[in-house]
């Protein structure tokens, strides 16, 4: 452990991410951010070692579980690119449409309505989905699915995103006007999705949770 007597050393020692937690004033307060090693301090080095000695980094071990991370979310993809709009219980149809082809485990997304114009709009919808799949909004044990969320702006990725905007539907003038754009994540860290039927049940779970989320917001 390290202690400090100022309390005021916090001010140099924070880090922020927006995939770790969330900046703005009302989300309830998180000490993750106070840390000498970055965004992920992670476990002591014994329970590292011990990890690894059950589960060993090799492809019989962490590889095969890895392994089927990746095909689960290959999947996941796969569903995404492919699936028609969907309605919710307030009669809008919306779609959900992949930011890229995904080499690691974590989907990246957005929720669009069907016919909306606006990214304002959507970066609202999409936000109030993260709040209701969040623990922004309390017990994650209680939640459907458990969602992340990133943010692109100008400051950190220039106008890459403008691609990801079009690809939505959106003309180019709504990234000069709001130019950032917050995108949803799944990460799928269960081997077990790898399993079709598994995985089958998995997806109608989470767009069902979605669609709850949608009218909730």
């Amino acid at each position: 452990a390290v202690l400090f007597k100022d309390k005021r050393i916090l001010a140099v020692q924070t880090f922020h991410a927006a995939y770790v937690q969330d900046l703005r004033k009302k989300a309830p307060v998180s000490i993750g951010h106070y840390t000498l090693e970055g965004s992920k301090p992670g476990a002591a080095a014994a329970a590292v070692w011990t990890a690894h000695q059950v589960v060993p980094l090799n492809s019989d071990g962490y590889g095969s579980l890895l392994g089927r991370t990746i095909k689960s979310t290959a999947m996941l993809y796969s569903r995404l690119t492919s699936m028609p709009p969907f309605k919710a219980a307030n009669g809008k149809s919306y779609r959900l449409i992949p930011l890229v082809k995904p080499d690691t485990n974590i989907v990246d997304y957005v929720v669009q309505e069907v016919g909306n114009p606006s990214l304002t709009a959507m970066n609202s919808l999409n936000q109030r989905i993260y709040d209701h799949c969040s623990y922004v909004s309390g017990n994650l044990a209680k939640k459907d699915i458990v969602l992340s969320k990133t943010v692109f702006s100008p400051a950190e990725y220039g106008n890459v995103p403008l691609d990801f905007v079009r690809k939505c539907g959106l003309a180019d003038s709504e990234w000069k006007k709001t130019p950032s754009i917050l995108v949803l994540r799944t990460t799928m860290m269960s081997p077990f999705l790898a399993d079709e039927q598994v995985f089958g049940s998995y997806f109608n779970i989470m767009i069902d949770a979605l669609k709850k989320a949608i009218d909730a917001v």
